[in-house]
């Protein structure tokens, strides 16, 4: 009966807090500064949808351990852990649903973090390459694309009407006016304009009767940005090595290998870490413990953030500095379920 009500309770908990956590994450993701300026609003939530997915590996292991903190610290102040290890039953027997429910878990954020998540950023690609100029321009407001800036007053009879443009090198800055203009596939073509060029030695101004401006630009700019998120786990290593033959930093490419092989992992680590922390829950404590575990849980993640900033500038080997954190977590975790005096207490306290 023990078994069934950790299962389904867990399930529970999992499910509402998943759902409602991946509603609010899927809304600050999609417009997040990463998408934000990049995407038009109307094509913001399709192009989101295949976005997020590759995100869902830093979102598992949270939902994970609130669900199991959450199922222990019902079944702790309602003495199912009590009568439990009365009738002699050990911390790993009652955990055992748990522990499984994590691995299916744990299996699902890999499928997440090894396929789903590159295919998504493949798809992500295609999409943007698809839209079309029309839901890119907003009109009466200036658009800005990293150093490529436009604007267009209003659209009349699919006649685009006062358009500036500004595109932005190191070697110099274009700048271009028209009247009117059209799109043309992927380009806009801009018609009875001028322009000027400017350089650090030389300005220089023209007028022309017709130029065509691609928007490819953009796409190959998102490219340029998010290109590694649509790449497999051999084909970011294979990137890895020709980096390193042409005298470039390796160890950012090799980080992004490494954490979609190892953070998934993190997922099954706090699952089992919440089983002897759900045995020490008490009436009195429940609310301590819960803070305790959530200041644990984002000591964690901040020790794992700077071990992997320490890797991408190669401070710290890439493939000590990613696993490091969570097999330690693991060993610390094993050690503490196997203590049987942490569940005694506990459920002394808790019966009470």
């Amino acid at each position: 009966m023990l078994k069934k009500d950790i299962s389904l309770l867990f399930l529970l908990y999992f499910v509402s807090t998943g759902i409602s956590g991946i509603a609010l994450f899927f809304i600050i993701k999609i417009f997040s500064p990463e998408i934000e300026g990049f995407v038009p609003k109307n094509a913001s939530v399709i192009i989101g949808i295949y976005v997020v997915p590759s995100y869902f590996i830093y979102f598992f292991p949270f939902v994970t351990f609130l669900s199991s903190i959450l199922l222990l610290g019902k079944l702790a102040l309602e003495n199912f852990l009590l009568a439990g290890v009365s009738l002699g039953m050990s911390a790993w027997r009652i955990g055992k649903p748990l522990f499984i429910i994590s691995i299916f878990i744990t299996g699902i954020s890999y499928m997440f973090s090894i396929y789903i998540g590159p295919w998504g950023w493949k798809k992500f690609e295609k999409k943007y390459e698809e839209i079309q100029v029309e839901s890119i321009i907003s009109y009466g407001t200036f658009r800005t694309f990293e150093n490529t800036s436009f604007f267009v007053e209003r659209n009349e009879g699919n006649l685009l009407k006062n358009i500036f443009l500004s595109y932005k090198e190191e070697r110099g800055e274009l700048s271009l006016f028209s009247r009117e203009g059209f799109v043309d596939g992927g380009k806009i073509v801009l018609r009875k304009g001028s322009g000027a060029l400017y350089s650090k030695d030389k300005f220089y101004f023209f007028e022309f009767d017709e130029m065509k401006f691609p928007v490819s630009i953009f796409t190959e700019k998102i490219k340029k940005k998010f290109f590694k998120k649509s790449l497999s786990i051999k084909e970011l290593f294979r990137f890895a090595k020709e980096l390193k033959k042409a005298g470039y930093n390796p160890n950012p490419v090799i980080v992004e290998a490494l954490e979609r092989l190892i953070y998934p992992f993190n997922t099954f680590l706090f699952a089992i870490f919440s089983i002897p922390l759900g045995f020490a829950l008490t009436e009195r404590k429940f609310s301590f413990t819960l803070l305790l575990g959530c200041v644990i849980y984002l000591s964690f993640f901040s020790f794992y953030a700077v071990l992997k900033v320490l890797s991408n500038k190669g401070v710290v080997n890439p493939f000590i500095g990613i696993p490091f954190p969570t097999g330690f977590g693991l060993i610390i975790v094993f050690i503490r379920i196997k203590n049987k005096k942490n569940y005694l207490k506990g459920c002394e306290f808790t019966g009470s």
